[in-house]
């Protein structure tokens, strides 16, 4: 079997925000398999944040549930979020800028 690495899936941010002590990016990619990763990444200037998660199949979709980070780091501004999928079978990501009150 000939395969040329993963192939490429469509990841999509749903939903972001604090939720008590947490600030939650949600995130989804367009594929089924049976396991992945999902990783978040947000940065203002100098400040970096991540957090990553086990992706779990969700009917059509691979659901990375809530990506989430300390709501005392997120301080208000602009943001740039990305979420990064990735399996051994799948990968893909998608970038999108936050504005944080």
């Amino acid at each position: 079997e000939v395969t040329n690495g993963p192939k490429k899936t469509n990841v999509t941010i749903t939903y972001w925000g604090p939720n008590g002590a947490n600030f939650e990016v949600g995130a989804y990619a367009n594929h089924i398999e049976q396991s992945g990763t999902c990783t978040l990444t947000l940065k203002k200037g100098s400040i970096v944040l991540t957090a990553s998660r086990t992706a779990i199949d969700n009917v059509s979709t691979m659901s990375c549930g809530a990506l989430s980070v300390k709501n005392s780091k997120v301080t208000p501004g602009t943001w740039t979020a990305t979420v990064k999928y990735t399996s051994n079978k799948y990968q893909g990501s998608t970038t999108k800028q936050l504005e944080v009150q």
